[in-house]
């Protein structure tokens, strides 16, 4: 290992920016020799011991599901296996070198690897510009190759092609914002060894990018060597991009048996080093996120093997990698001689390989003419000339000279230095072309070129010119070979208001597409026609929407159901009950109001809505009454008399106040004197009391003076009685804060209070204080404490903040801050708003007093609050409940709430909580025209969720429709938006389109144009510093937010990271360390004379202080050179703190997280740390550490017990021999006949129960919960029905419990109120708590690291600490999690906002539906804002794409029979948007559904009654395969007794002459890529793509020639027979035409994105094509085959917790198709036998019966 110094001189190295020439020996390119592999002697792949416990030692798999613990299925919901599921011993047999089957063994091993580790998240979620990973270029190589878009004979592979597919796959990690490096192993040459093609390829990419300026690459000898280790230590990458496991095929096109061996060994020994790993063979690209599996490194026994040890073997040597000739000492000094005669890079490499194959090969000079030739094509010629292949029959002789050529030019370029191969092409040889002129004789051609025939020249050969050479022959053609795509695209004008304004610009490019004939079109009407007819359906029939069809919870509704089929005594007593259960909802909404707002104090204010505001509709006896009583808010007259009475009242009450602060003030005057006979006790008592009695401040100015006399004779009294009493830590802060507080009265001090005040600075030793105060002192030179450095130390949390004291006459709970002023002014002016705060700041309290301004506007307007959670949503509702109380007329409510489970009082109420994804149903459902223009404001909490992927309902995509879909001004608030500049140009942008629409429609809003401005609000202090803790091996250590800090971060920030904020205390240590490497220039920031004129510093002094501290230590960056700042720099960092001994390199394993949770409990308990937040983001360990906390508690009880004394036993002896017979009762067994053992068990149960029925001496509960509160909350969520001994119910008592998405909504709620009160002191929670949930704690502590837990969740959760009006200061606390996690959590960026896809298919319905009746200008407005401004136009200029993507997904409704010509909805377009979010299969379920597939399956069934349970599990499979989306692991096969866990394939026949519904789905697939064929047609024709200069996606490096700078060989006979024979290809990359690709058959279900052209942007979700996967998790069918939760857990490998939700999903899949086929067969009596709809009726009475029987709280039928 290197030592520090030769670290950083290794570091300057690879900085160089000279090239290589200096990196390390150990660094740089490997030796030559490369060594025949053995597959490794023995690989062990079962995870535990035979000795073993029943628990795995490693990280719970279930983790690897649901982290994040977000509501809804996640990729990948695999539990833990249990003992019983490893491997066998037989299974688990030794892997010799050469044994049969060695290769199953390795496929068992990724198949354990993936089914308990892995955890499939979104690798971009970690992506910050600080932020980098590593690339294993091998992998990376290897899995281009896997590509079915190359050649299988590997002879053929275009280097060109690999060096594209490279570069796609980079591109879109460099688009999210990933920062990379390559990492290149000489070990892993061994893999090409037998492939010298390949091995050529590797080298020529490796050494291209090299040469690209912005990408690194960096070689090691293996991935286990020191010198790696060494710097992934420095760098700390976020993981690893590598690959576990690959293809039989690709092995075999390698023809290397062992390089499967080979991948898993690397991916495993990166693992073994502590390094997280992405695998590149599983990432999926979405617009938004790269998704991938992860699998993070686990200490313990997760690598029972030696993986380097293997790896080693493997590259063992048995043969040399060399060539005769080609010697690698001189290469480079021929080179050097070769690039002075040949000034070209390729051309003199070759000779150097010519040279060395002259021996070997008599035809060199044929084949010298032919590399030539094939090299001036590539020089020339257009590179489209190259896109093809060709037909050659060539002998052996040419292929063994290729193979030889490629092998001496890969050891060319491999021992070339890179700074002379800048302008290396890659395989600089085109093998078709060399292929083609051999075989075609062209290799007679002359050779005009003066490089070409210098490099002849000097290998001896001829330039003569064969007879008739130069000229083409005549009949020749020049036409080039046009794609067939364009001439099967069909485009009909579809005439729309919405089409014309968003894509009417854009129908030139498609007008000489053909349309398709009208007997075509008819056709298919009529075929849809004949369905119906057949089966007496009404496709148009109007069916209920999305909002209709959620239950319904609002009372009146409920009124009016109770009402209907009873006599009056049935009715009244109804509505008794329904009476009953409203005010127990009050009283639980109340209450849960009262804990968010602190107690039970909370004042609720009345609003009374201005005069004048909106009239409203009301009732009829409501009018009566409002005659009676006169209208609420109008102003009302009073005579003289009750003004009177009014003002005698005001002055009584002020008198009696008086009263009682003069009998209170003589009352602490007295407990005042009493304090001289406890000095001990006079600071914390004084300033308890000080506290209880503030008010009397307004009684007498001198309060404050009279405590200081107190003082005096208090301190006079102690002196006398305990002589010179040394005084405490504390004292002397609450001296500091008392002469703070009195300072404000200096010119009324007396002689006495001087007096006082100097011996109380005597005393504490503040001396540079009295000098400010201008006192006499006598001054004890031995002991002196700056008052400047003392507060800086130790008052940090209690400095001033620099609040505004001015009321705000808005407001009247608080005073508010100027940003939020700044809000309440844009409000007041009804703008919108986007607020950017720290967590805990106000935001939320903040956007209340929007609300407040709606409420008191009228009775009619509308406030919609969107929040990211459930959770949230109840939270806020139970706050504006509490807060708010206003006289409504009849049928209006003042809140509702509409979630995707229940909606309440949404139409008519004044403020809707509710989610995204409801939204977006109001603003998409053409019959809310009404309630939308109602709405004044919306404010959209937590709006950094924008950023989440597109797929599900609550996507960032979501979050996109809402904000530009709404008509109003809006508030946007989060804590968490790196690049808010940019979200504040969209949100300005989306909002100037809208204006100028209004302006057009002549609707305009409310106080326009200015309440179009969007007003950006940004504030990024908090209020309350963090402090940071590392607790390891039992010890909790403070440590400094810059000891996180590294060279790479020096690095990588210009300036210092503005996120990284410090206390004062952490401000004055790095003072403090700085100044011991620079003291010059850190004399003026000394803190004595930077704060000399402040007597009392205050924190936004220090927080400046602070700044210019970090901005001196990275100016040191440009005053010194970059090994002496690097030294510095370090110097500082190692002073500040010393946490090596608690530095973990690795996840460590479940078993020892559960060992250092009780020293964890402990630690904060001594610290006065509680009340904590744990946040551990795996669910079942959540409830394990509980359990763990518990059985800590009562141990610590039974010691606190004496149970030895005689009444204890007897009572022990008396429990046990209860239990005995009961259970002997129960067993039906003779007590006699118990076995020692069982006796003993008594005992043991026996003393449990009487230590816990005995008050307890120790547990984690608050005091200050009232019982009541308690017993409500416990009550609430059925404790009593847990046995009292059940870890939750035990916990919970005592102070402890747990909190994720699992737990029902009562048990969360609870959870989270008993925190608020103050009972719990002790939650681990996953991120149900992160975020906006109120549940302020001192303390957040991190217990488990997983791919979920990145700087966004981190900035989150640890905002929960310190919150202000809670605490002081607040405490993030690091355990277990691996130091490398923790340096890039704290000192990382937050990833940038960067959008989403906009367009689908479903959402171009859905918005034609919503403008198809054209009498609302403000729907089209909302419409085209929604089309013209996604956010990612913020980021890629791809406004024409995306127009065309509209056009055509009009096309394929069109086409698809959903539309007709005037773009007016058709046949089961209400089926497919309720099923929207399912897209592409909602379109394929209809397609199956209208060709009678459904039917013939269900109509084979002879018994028409009931179906059988075998078709009906045809019936769920295929629609599991539609509706379902949970992934296994490609290598998983696993077989069981009840579960098929593997959903069965699609390849069955409904019956007749029907097809399969495989091949079904395939016809779909070609419908549609015909239509959307011409979409990306039309955008090459767009984005004017080119053929004959191309470039690569990232390096840009380009390729051909344009026409007019064509050489000489244009014109020959090879120019022209190329030509002749070229592709035109449009949509097909050029790099992939290389491989003989065409436009036709571009792309499939498997593959969309690698052949298109990079200037088109696809990805799997653009082209709705449905993609049959084959290893699709078959939860679904399993469950309805044999109902149980359990089997779903233990077979399916789904987390206990994550079943209610995936199975919910899917049944409401179920549901929604039958009620919408019932709604299409209602009208007609004879429907109602229809087959389908039977089946569905019979589907979800049976899942319903399940469901019911599993979930019986949980009704959702």
């Amino acid at each position: 290992m290197m030592d520090d110094e030769d670290a950083a001189d290794v570091k300057d190295c690879w900085d160089d920016s000279d090239g290589d020439d200096d990196i390390p020996a150990a660094i740089q390119t490997p030796i030559v020799n490369v060594k025949a592999a053995a597959i490794p002697k023995a690989i062990d792949v079962n995870e535990d011991d035979d000795d073993d416990d029943d628990t795995t030692s490693i990280s719970s798999a279930s983790t690897v599901s649901g982290a994040g613990d977000q509501d809804g299925p996640r990729g990948g919901f695999f539990m833990e296996l249990e003992e019983d599921d490893e491997l066998s011993k037989d299974e688990n047999d030794l892997i010799e070198v050469g044994e049969s089957g060695s290769v199953s063994r390795i496929d068992k091993a990724v198949e354990v690897w993936l089914l308990k580790y892995a955890k499939r998240t979104a690798l971009n979620a970690s992506f910050s510009e600080n932020n980098s990973f590593l690339i294993d270029f091998d992998s990376l190589l290897l899995q281009c190759l896997e590509d079915s878009t190359l050649p299988w004979d590997a002879n053929k592979v275009q280097a060109l092609h690999v060096v594209y597919l490279l570069e796609r796959y980079l591109k879109f990690f460099i688009d999210k914002g990933g920062n990379f490096e390559f990492v290149v192993f000489e070990q892993s040459e061994v893999i090409w060894r037998d492939c010298p093609v390949l091995l050529f390829v590797r080298w020529s990419i490796v050494r291209h990018l090299e040469s690209c300026s912005n990408i690194r690459v960096l070689h090691f000898r293996s991935c286990f060597c020191d010198e790696f280790d060494m710097y992934v230590t420095r760098i700390n990458p976020i993981f690893v991009l590598t690959l576990m496991s690959m293809s039989e095929e690709t092995a075999q096109k390698l023809r290397n048996p062992d390089v499967r061996s080979f991948v898993f060994m690397t991916c495993s020994s990166f693992v073994k080093q502590g390094l997280s790993i992405a695998l590149a063979d599983t990432i999926q690209y979405t617009f938004a996120h790269l998704n991938a599996y992860w699998i993070e490194p686990v200490s313990g026994k997760a690598i029972d093997w030696d993986p380097f040890e293997a790896l080693k073997s493997l590259s063992e040597s048995e043969k040399e990698l060399s060539c005769e000739g080609l010697a690698v000492d001189d290469t480079q000094e021929k080179h050097e001689e070769m690039m002075q005669q040949i000034p070209d890079c390729n051309l003199s490499v070759a000779v150097i390989i010519f040279q060395s194959l002259k021996k070997d090969f008599a035809l060199i000079e044929k084949y010298a003419k032919a590399f030539v030739l094939a090299y001036e094509v590539c020089c020339q010629l257009p590179f489209s000339v190259r896109c093809r292949t060709f037909e050659t029959d060539l002998n052996s002789d040419v292929e063994l000279f290729i193979e030889k050529f490629s092998l001496s030019a890969a050891l060319a370029v491999k021992c070339l230095s890179c700074k002379w191969l800048q302008k290396l092409t890659p395989g600089f040889l085109d093998m078709n072309i060399f292929r083609l002129v051999i075989d075609k004789e062209f290799d007679n051609l002359p050779i005009h070129d003066p490089k070409s025939q210098r490099f002849l020249e000097m290998l001896g050969c001829s330039c003569e010119m064969a007879a008739n050479g130069h000229s083409a022959s005549g009949d020749q053609s020049t036409n080039s070979v046009v794609s067939k795509v364009d001439l099967e695209c069909n485009f009909v004008d579809i005439s729309a208001d919405i089409i014309e304004e968003y894509v009417g610009d854009l129908r030139e490019l498609v007008k000489h597409f053909n349309t398709p004939s009208a007997p075509k079109i008819q056709s298919k009407l009529a075929a849809d026609k004949r369905f119906e007819e057949l089966y007496h359906w009404h496709s148009m029939a109007p069916i209920s929407d999305e909002f209709a069809r959620t239950r319904d919870n609002s009372d009146d509704k409920k009124e009016l159901s109770l009402a209907v089929g009873f006599n009056r005594r049935d009715q009244r007593r109804q509505l008794r009950r329904l009476n009953a259960q409203k005010q127990k909802f009050v009283r639980f909404m109340t209450r849960y109001g009262q804990s968010l707002e602190g107690g039970v104090t909370v004042v609720t204010e009345k609003i009374v809505p201005a005069a004048g505001g909106a009239p409203v509709e009301k009732a009829g006896n409501q009018k009566k009454k409002d005659k009676k009583a006169g209208t609420p808010g109008a102003p009302q007259k009073m005579s003289k008399a009750s003004q009177k009475i009014i003002e005698r009242n005001i002055l009584e009450k002020k008198a009696a106040k008086d009263n009682e602060s003069r009998r209170q003030m003589q009352e602490f005057r007295t407990k005042i004197s009493s304090l001289e006979n406890r000095p001990g006790k006079l600071f914390p008592e004084l300033d308890s009391l000080k506290s209880y009695y503030k008010d009397f401040r307004c009684m007498e100015k001198d309060y404050t003076l009279y405590i200081t006399d107190v003082l005096g004779s208090i301190l006079n009294h102690t002196a006398t009685t305990m002589g010179d009493f040394k005084i405490t830590l504390e004292a002397k802060i609450q001296v500091a804060s008392h002469i703070k507080e009195i300072y404000q009265l200096r010119e009324h001090w007396s002689s006495k209070t001087e007096s006082v005040v100097t011996k109380l600075c005597c005393k504490c030793a503040f001396y540079d204080l009295l000098d400010a105060l201008n006192l006499t002192y006598k001054k004890n030179p031995s002991h002196e404490d700056s008052f400047i450095h003392f507060q800086l130390r130790d008052m940090g949390h209690l400095l001033s903040r620099d609040v505004r004291s001015d009321p705000d006459p808005r407001i009247s709970r608080f005073i508010p801050d100027t940003w939020q002023r700044e809000l309440f002014d844009a409000i007041d002016k009804n703008q919108s708003a986007l607020i950017i705060a720290p967590t805990s700041s106000g935001k939320t309290y903040a956007s209340y007093y929007c609300m407040e301004q709606i409420l008191k506007q009228d009775d009619d307007g509308v406030i919609v609050y969107v929040s990211p959670t459930k959770a949230l949503v109840n939270q806020v509702a139970a706050t504006i409940c509490a807060r708010y109380e206003k006289n409504l007329p009849a049928g209006r409510s003042l809140y509702g709430v509409f979630t995707r489970d229940y909606r309440q009082n949404v139409k008519t109420c004044q403020i809707l909580i509710t989610v995204p994804h409801c939204l977006e149903i109001l603003l998409l459902s053409e019959g809310n025209s009404d309630w939308i223009s109602r709405v004044k404001y919306v404010i959209f909490d937590e709006v950094h969720c924008i950023g989440m992927g597109e797929e599900g309902i609550g996507g960032g995509i979501v979050w996109e429709h809402c904000i530009t879909g709404i008509m109003c001004p809006f508030l946007a608030l989060s804590a968490t938006v790196e690049n808010p500049d940019m979200l504040h140009r969209w949100l300005q942008d989306a909002e100037d389109f809208k204006l100028a629409r209004d302006l057009l429609t002549k609707t305009p809003r409310k106080n326009a144009p200015e309440s179009h401005k969007v007003v950006k609000v940004e504030y990024r202090l908090r209020h309350n510093d963090l402090d940071h803790y590392l607790f390891n091996n039992k010890a909790m250590v403070k440590v400094h937010p810059c000891s996180f800090f590294d060279e790479k971060t020096a690095a990588d920030y210009d300036v210092c990271p503005q996120h990284v904020l410090l206390s004062p205390s952490e401000s004055l240590e790095l003072y403090e360390s700085m100044r011991k490497v620079e003291p010059q220039r850190l004399s003026r920031y000394d803190p004595s004379s930077y704060f000399k004129d402040s007597l009392f510093i205050t924190k936004n002094s220090v927080t400046s202080y602070a700044k210019e501290l970090l901005s001196e230590l990275w100016n040191w960056k440009e005053l010194y050179e970059k090994k002496e700042f690097l030294r510095k720099f370090n110097a500082v960092v190692r002073s500040l703190s010393d946490v090596d001994q608690l530095k973990l390199k690795m996840q460590p394993s479940e078993d020892q997280i559960r060992e250092n949770f009780v020293p964890l409990l402990e630690g904060l308990q001594e610290n006065n740390m509680l009340p904590a937040i744990i946040f551990c983001e795996n669910r079942h360990l959540c409830e394990v550490l509980v359990e763990e906390a518990g059985e800590y508690i009562k141990m610590r009880n039974r010691e606190a017990l004496d149970v030895k004394d005689d009444k204890s036993r007897e009572k022990i002896q008396q429990k046990a021999e209860k239990l005995a017979k009961k259970q002997a009762t129960k067993d039906g067994k003779d007590k006699n006949k118990d076995s020692e053992g069982s006796r003993l068990d008594m005992m043991m149960q026996a003393r449990d129960e009487v230590t816990l029925s005995q008050k307890e001496t120790f547990n984690f509960a608050g005091k200050s919960c009232g019982e009541e509160d308690k017993k409500y909350a416990f009550d609430r969520m059925r404790l009593n029905d847990f046995a009292p001994t059940d870890p939750f119910r035990f916990g919970l008592e005592n102070g402890i419990s747990y909190h994720h998405s699992g737990m029902n909504a009562k048990m969360r709620g609870g959870v989270e109120m008993l925190f608020r009160l103050k009972h719990l002191q002790i939650v681990i929670a996953t991120g149900t708590l992160a975020m906006g949930i109120h549940v302020p704690c001192r303390t957040v502590a991190f217990t488990y690291d997983s791919p979920y837990f990145n700087t966004l969740t981190f900035r989150q959760m640890s905002g929960r600490a310190g919150r202000r009006g809670f605490d002081l200061k607040g405490n993030v606390v690091f355990t277990m999690v691996p130091y490398s996690k923790v340096q890039s959590l704290v000192t990382s960026k937050l990833p940038r906002l960067m959008g989403n896809f906009p367009i689908s298919v479903s959402l171009v319905l859905r918005l034609l539906l919503l403008v198809a009746k054209g009498d609302a200008p403000q729907r089209l407005t909302s419409a085209l804002t929604l089309l013209n401004h996604p956010l990612i136009l913020q980021h890629y200029q791809i406004s024409s794409q995306l127009k065309l993507h509209f056009l055509f997904s009009v096309q394929f409704l069109y086409q698809g029979i959903y539309i007709d010509a005037e773009a007016k909805p058709l046949g089961f377009t209400g089926l497919v948007t309720h099923l929207n979010y399912h897209e592409p299969a909602n379109f394929v379920f209809i397609y199956l559904l209208k060709r009678g597939y459904f039917h013939q399956l269900l109509n084979s069934e002879k018994d028409k009654s009931k179906f059988s349970k075998d078709l009906m599990k045809n019936l769920v499979g295929v629609l599991a395969h539609l509706f379902t989306h949970l992934p296994l692991p490609k290598k998983f096969d696993r077989k069981f007794n009840t579960s098929i866990v593997h959903l069965r394939d699609l390849r069955f026949s409904p019956g007749g002459s029907y097809g399969t519904f495989q091949q079904a789905i395939e016809s779909y697939n070609t419908e549609v890529k015909k239509i959307f064929d011409g979409f990306l047609l039309a955008s090459s024709v767009s984005e004017k793509t080119r053929n004959d200069v191309v470039s690569l996606p990232v390096s840009k490096k380009e390729f051909g020639v344009s026409e007019d700078k064509c050489g000489s060989l244009a014109n020959s006979k090879l120019g022209q027979f190329l030509r002749s024979t070229q592709n035109n290809l449009r949509l097909c990359s050029p790099f992939v035409g290389l491989s003989g690709h065409l436009d036709e058959n571009l792309y499939d279900a498997e593959n969309i994105v690698s052949a298109i052209r990079p200037e088109l942007y696809t990805d799997y979700k653009v082209i709705p094509i449905f993609k049959v996967v084959e290893n699709k998790n078959a939860y679904a069918w399993d469950y309805y085959n044999h109902g149980s939760i359990k089997a779903l857990s233990q077979d399916n490998r789904i987390f206990a917790s994550d079943v209610f939700n995936i199975l919910k999903d899917f049944i409401l899949v179920v549901k929604a198709i039958y009620v919408s086929l019932v709604e299409m067969t209602e009208s007609r009596e004879e429907a109602r036998s229809d087959p389908v709809v039977r089946a569905f009726k019979q589907l979800v009475a049976e899942y319903n019966e399940r469901w019911n029987k599993d979930f019986p709280e949980a009704n959702i039928f």
